[in-house]
């Protein structure tokens, strides 16, 4: 059987997610009942076998020459189906590898992730069962596993300073290290693919579904923990770096306001991704390296630069979800005493600018750096 991958990426999630379309595939040649699949250390060269007066049949699965599960199959009718065990063996065997190719045109072959462009898609059809799901309620669905979706972004933030600190290369076998260990610390109902290649970014994509903002916190602090454990050694040098890496996460539909659930789907998918990366590029500097994309307007807002006439740039624009007329309370940023209170007037897409409602002090105005917290 000819391969269309350099890698074997067939896994026993594989084979198991694959069991109701073998169901359907090989009702296309014969009825039955039922089929399932079962994995066992004992009796791996156990041949084909039919049991005509049962209806049984015990068919191994076979894959690039290798047996990788058995298929066990109820309630056909011996006169309706093929009489050859070895046969429907085969037939099995063909189906499963047509299902292994149908997924492979979807893989990155190097690392064993999805590539992009199949995560996006996998992530616009969640969207959309999800929200077919909402349209229908007729009362609110609280958040539960099955109706939310979480996304998260890994970024990579020292990419550069590790190729002025060793090269190139390093940089680039470091990244593509941590692609191929990434399918290691993700949960067995989540997918994950490298993102933002084409736009020179050093990115994984995340795509699970959630029960809420906890889930996706604990889905990014093991994805880091995993990473972050690994060693990479220079091959001249032999000096070895772990990476450091941050995380965003939103959630849909919780971090959609409700004037954008109408947008097409894909729009909203690219808006979903886009909050999670925004959330990780503020991550750095949030405990633990992880960000929700919620938190970052209720406390991650910052004054960013005075301006003439009481008024001020701040750090949240419209991508962190800002709008016109919000209010926010500042703290100061060393003691988190209190200031007083702005409100936005001008949003831009990252950067608003504000004006002073009211001083606590006003001999003691804002600086640069202080808290604001909506």
């Amino acid at each position: 059987m000819t391969k269309i991958m350099k890698r074997d990426w067939l896994t026993y999630d594989d084979i198991l997610a694959f069991e109701p379309r073998l169901r359907e595939e090989l009702a296309n040649f014969f009825a039955f009942e039922d089929c399932s699949v079962f994995f066992s250390s004992q009796g791996e060269d156990s041949p084909a076998t039919l049991d005509k007066n049962s209806g049984e049949a015990l068919l191994p699965l076979e894959f690039n020459g290798r047996r990788r599960a058995t298929l066990y199959i109820k309630g056909f009718n011996p006169g309706n189906a093929p009489s050859d065990a070895g046969f429907l063996a085969r037939l099995a065997s063909l189906c499963l590898a047509r299902l292994y190719y149908e997924k492979a045109t979807r893989i990155d072959e190097n690392t064993g992730l999805l590539t992009e462009d199949a995560l996006f898609d996998i992530l616009r059809e969640r969207i959309g069962e999800r929200k077919e799901i909402l349209n229908n309620a007729r009362q609110i669905i609280p958040a539960r596993a099955g109706i939310c979706v979480g996304f998260i972004v890994v970024s990579w933030p020292e990419a550069s300073r590790i190729a002025e600190e060793f090269d190139y290369d390093f940089k680039n076998y470091m990244f593509a290290g941590l692609a191929r260990e990434l399918r290691r610390f993700l949960p067995p109902d989540a997918s994950g693919a490298v993102i933002g290649k084409n736009e020179g970014l050093y990115e994984f994509g995340v795509l699970f579904p959630a029960s809420g903002r906890g889930k996706c916190h604990i889905v990014a602090r093991d994805i880091l923990a995993g990473l972050e454990s690994l060693v990479f050694r220079d091959k001249l040098s032999r000096v070895g770096r772990r990476p450091r890496l941050a995380a965003g996460h939103a959630i849909y539909p919780q971090d959609m306001p409700g004037e954008e659930l109408t947008l097409p789907i894909a729009e909203q998918a690219a808006r979903l991704r886009d909050r999670a990366r925004f959330a990780s590029g503020t991550a750095q500097s949030s405990p633990g390296g992880i960000e929700a994309f919620a938190r970052i307007l209720r406390r991650g807002g910052r004054i960013a630069e005075t301006l003439p006439d009481g008024k001020f740039k701040i750090n949240l624009g419209r991508a962190a979800g800002a709008r016109v007329g919000m209010r926010f309370a500042i703290r100061e940023i060393a003691g988190n005493a209190y200031l007083g209170e702005l409100v936005l007037m001008d949003v831009g897409i990252k950067r608003a600018i504000a004006e002073i409602i009211s001083l606590e002090n006003p001999a003691a105005p804002p600086a640069i750096g202080d808290k604001l917290v909506f």
